[in-house]
């Protein structure tokens, strides 16, 4: 974005205020004994200059009026969330626990505030002192105790660290639900509400999280993050847990709370140990952006590489999972600092995989997928080619050739007309393998290690399908998922679509292993037994859509759908195949779509891991002003 020199002068500042004021709080928690030395000045000065501006140096004006429009109760919303507090049959107790170490003690102040304005009051706040320096930190929190008896302190008589800190906290802790809350942060005032709201609905769930955003140096809301479902399989590359977490006391106390050695990545560890015992079915989505997360120096909403111990922690948090469950999986360091990706290990007695390639008169792209299988050669698979009535010469005199390695490669062949869905069933008929890749004549694998990978996640028994990451020539995306009740017939839409390979966006779901409610046809990977129990590509489904519904199908089994970003390919057609402007296309695709939608979902099919406060006419991952009506906004009278 360009900005006139009158802008620029009045970001430097504002920054340059919040600068000053950044610096005033640190001070505090500087004891006022011989330690406040010149050099402990200079190095406090240092590291605030030195912090990284956030990303939001222009307001974001369009959030902020979104906010006023789906988030913040105004004051209907707040009689109404009273009246619906009276007509609740009880009203849990929520403890939240909140270790403190020296903090900015007006920065402390005003977390406690945003708690005192809450609307739902049924809380206690368990705040651990763990053995501050500063005795203004003791002074605060007694006064803060002394007012208000919801405030319970615990003063910890030497430094344990924010784990020991928090189970103090939670020592202490008499509710039924343990909220989890840093000492500098703040809770929007309906966020206890919700809570209790969602807790209500949902008597079985055992964890819960919530959307969030950040807060500037100059108390500007920013930087949404809006969720989706829970997606362990996300989990692994960053923390899309995080805040604001809420845990049962009976899960918290079952895994014995939080685990020292953790430290800066105590929360990930905890999520992962209470997935393990409680299952995901007991973890809760809460749409709603109800914590805001402070930007300050040290803070990793500030950067990643604030606190590069923290991740360290969190690999080895995710590595405990993977050993608990017994997973041939290793989470490594990511791209960058704040994320991390899974590294598959080998397999015993590793599995056939077998190719499946429909392909008509397409020698040139044929042969080019079959010299990236030949270049990045795996000893145990095969390649079923499933010729549609093929009279090109070159691609018969290619068949031809192909029989000399009987063992690895056959032809098919069918003479019908084009059905995709019945000519991959045709393959998989043919198939040997224990693993199935349906993949397009026109693709081409850019890199080894594809089918180690896949028989690595076939390992996992809840995982139904993994897809891959496909290119288009010039670098950028042509498919990495699909978004379910998007797009032009509300019913399907690829994530991420013309996006440069390398980009990160959107929290880095872009470029992080996860779950998607679909992939595409075009490279998929199935075990046999699996898509045998399903019946199959539906032949109804000749050309469009085949895959959603079966991979629907697939999820309705209770497996997942994955797509991993360390299997990458070519697509070299799709961009130029043509145009479904024709009348005839046109007329085929509409009615496939009426039948998808007659399928699966009359009103328009629901994708759970994408966000329900998002833009559904296309997957541009924008706040939309037709989001659902929170559960405590009223509407609004009309206006004249």
């Amino acid at each position: 974005m360009r900005r006139g020199p009158d802008v620029a002068r009045a970001l430097a500042e504002r920054y340059a205020g919040e600068g000053a004021g950044l610096l005033l709080n640190s001070l505090e928690s500087i004891p006022n004994d011989e330690s406040k030395s010149q050099v402990a000045i200079a190095s406090l000065l240092l590291s605030t200059l030195n912090a990284p501006i956030p990303e939001d140096v222009v307001i974001d004006a369009a959030y902020l009026e979104w906010i006023e429009r789906h988030e913040r109760p105004n004051q209907a919303d707040i009689s109404w969330m009273q009246g619906e507090i009276s007509r609740w049959a009880r009203h849990p107790l929520l403890s939240v626990l909140m270790p403190v170490f020296d903090p900015p003690v007006a920065l402390l102040e005003e977390a406690v505030a945003s708690l005192q304005a809450q609307i739902y009051e049924n809380w206690e706040l368990c705040i651990a002192d763990d053995a501050s320096r500063n005795p203004d930190v003791r002074t605060c929190i007694e006064r803060l105790a002394a007012a208000d008896a919801r405030i319970r302190p615990v003063f910890r008589a030497e430094n344990g660290h924010i784990s020991e800190a928090t189970n103090s906290a939670a020592s202490i802790a008499r509710g039924e639900f343990f909220v989890l809350m840093d000492n500098d942060d703040l809770l929007s005032s309906h966020a206890l509400w919700t809570v209790a709201h969602y807790a209500l609905a949902n008597p079985d769930a055992s964890m819960f999280y919530s959307d969030e955003d950040k807060l500037t140096p100059g108390k500007s809301r920013a930087q949404p993050y809006s969720k989706g479902a829970f997606d362990r399989f996300l989990l692994y590359g960053h923390n899309m847990f995080s805040h604001l977490g809420v845990f049962s006391r009976d899960i918290f106390e079952k895994v014995g709370g939080f685990r020292k050695g953790y430290e800066g990545s105590q929360d990930y560890d905890l999520i992962l140990r209470c997935l393990d015992e409680a299952g995901e079915g007991s973890i809760v989505h809460i749409p709603h952006v109800l914590y805001q997360w402070r930007q300050i120096p040290g803070s990793t909403s500030m950067g990643a590489s604030e606190k590069n111990y923290a991740f360290t922690a969190a690999k080895r948090a995710i590595n405990d999972h993977f050993s608990r469950n017994d997973w041939p999986l290793l989470s490594v360091d990511g791209e960058f600092p704040g994320i991390s990706r899974v590294q598959t290990l080998s397999t015993p007695n590793p599995q056939i995989v077998s190719v499946i390639i429909p392909t008509r008169d397409g020698f040139e792209h044929l042969s080019r997928c079959l010299e990236s299988l030949r270049k990045f050669s795996d000893p145990l698979i095969e390649v079923v080619i499933v010729d549609n009535g093929t009279v090109d010469p070159k691609t018969l005199s290619l068949f031809a050739s192909l029989e000399r390695e009987s063992y690895r490669y056959r032809v098919v062949r069918d003479d019908g007309d084009f059905n995709f869905s019945r000519l991959v069933n045709l393959g998989v008929e043919h198939a040997r393998g224990a693993i199935v890749c349906l993949l397009n004549d026109d693709t081409e694998f850019l890199e080894a290690g594809a089918f180690e990978r896949v028989r690595a996640w076939f390992s996992v028994s809840d995982i139904g399908i993994v897809g891959a990451r496909l290119l288009y020539p010039d670098g950028t995306l042509q498919h990495f998922g699909v978004h379910l009740g998007v797009g032009e017939h509300r019913i399907a839409e690829h994530a991420y679509l013309g996006l440069p390979d390398d980009q990160h966006v959107n929290f880095s779901k872009s470029r992080l292993l996860q779950q998607f409610s679909a992939v595409t046809g075009a490279c998929m990977f199935i075990r046999k037994a699996d898509y045998a129990s399903v019946g199959g590509f539906d032949e109804s489904f000749p050309v469009a859509y085949n895959d959603i519904d079966f991979c629907l199908r697939v999820r309705a089994k209770g497996l997942k759908v994955i797509c991993d970003p360390n299997i990458r390919l070519a697509h070299h057609e799709s961009r130029t195949r043509g145009s479904d402007a024709s009348p005839e296309r046109r007329k085929r695709l509409d009615d496939d779509a009426r039948r998808v939608l007659e399928r699966w979902d009359s009103g328009g099919l629901h994708d759970p891991f994408y966000s329900p406060n998002f833009d559904r006419k296309h997957s541009c991952y924008r706040l939309s002003n037709d989001a659902p009506r929170a559960p405590w906004k009223v509407p609004l009278a009309p206006t004249r």
